[in-house]
């Protein structure tokens, strides 16, 4: 656990509850201390706004605002290095593509191995390809 990770400002957006602690449970145990979460898209963008996270992770297949227009408003929030990570349960390659356009840093598949949500929170952190 880096130092960095601990002060790293996360949140979460999906609208699955055991999703999202489960997210967080694996972020903390990764060391990531300081992590927020909501259960919509809107919710997410208040949240952002207020809290300014630098790394945010948000569920494509979302109610009402889906995630990739959240991720596009959240993009023009900022600031310009915050980075953001799509992720969804669907395997699905137009999902992924239209991710990256709305301006996501990552994409990840969950599944019920949350370790891969923490790998890409950290690669985007360290700036790392």
């Amino acid at each position: 656990m880096t130092e960095s990770q601990m002060n790293e400002r996360i949140l979460i957006i999906d609208d699955d509850q055991t999703d999202r602690k489960m997210m967080k449970k694996f972020l903390e145990k990764a060391g990531f201390g300081i992590i927020s979460m909501a259960d919509s898209g809107e919710k997410g963008l208040e949240v952002a706004r207020t809290e300014k996270p630098q790394v945010v992770i948000v569920d494509t297949l979302l109610p009402g605002m889906d995630g990739h227009e959240t991720c596009r408003r959240i993009k023009e929030l900022g600031p310009e290095d915050l980075k953001i990570i799509a992720t969804t349960g669907a395997v699905d390659a137009v999902d992924a593509g239209r991710a990256r356009k709305a301006g996501a840093d990552d994409y990840v598949v969950k599944t019920i191995d949350y370790a891969y949500v923490v790998e890409a929170v950290q690669k985007v952190v360290k700036g790392t390809p």
